[in-house]
């Protein structure tokens, strides 16, 4: 299903992202790990990433800034993005459509749901 495609997961909890990683990892996905917003955009500027999942509720720069940094961001302009939060969409604030993001996934998830969503991001690229 993967072919070497690379998902940037964006989430301060470690517990998530190992689980993420695992997951991903079991198809095949190249993974890399960020515990914010920052960090993640730190992470791109020496890697590439295929598809990004975010949490929102993140310390130092929250999902919705790493969000709109990336529409910013030379190369990254593109990425599709999966929010995973506990927040919903009007809980945080604002419109999926105004974020321009794949799909927003409330926690606690089905991994095998994200994973049908990265699917149709694949098929769809």
């Amino acid at each position: 299903m993967a072919g070497e495609k690379t998902v940037l997961i964006v989430d301060d909890s470690a517990t998530v992202r190992d689980l993420l990683s695992t997951v991903l990892k079991g198809k095949s996905f190249r993974v890399l790990e960020a515990g914010s917003g920052s960090d993640a955009l730190k992470k791109l500027n020496g890697h590439r990433a295929d598809i990004v999942i975010t949490d929102i509720d993140m310390p130092d720069m929250n999902g919705i800034d790493l969000i709109k940094n990336l529409r910013k961001k030379e190369g990254c302009e593109n990425i599709p993005v999966i929010v995973l939060s506990s927040l919903s969409p009007r809980l945080a604030g604002v419109e999926e459509k105004e974020l321009d993001v794949v799909e927003w996934i409330e926690k606690p998830f089905s991994p095998r749901y994200l994973l049908s969503v990265i699917e149709r991001i694949q098929n769809s690229l």
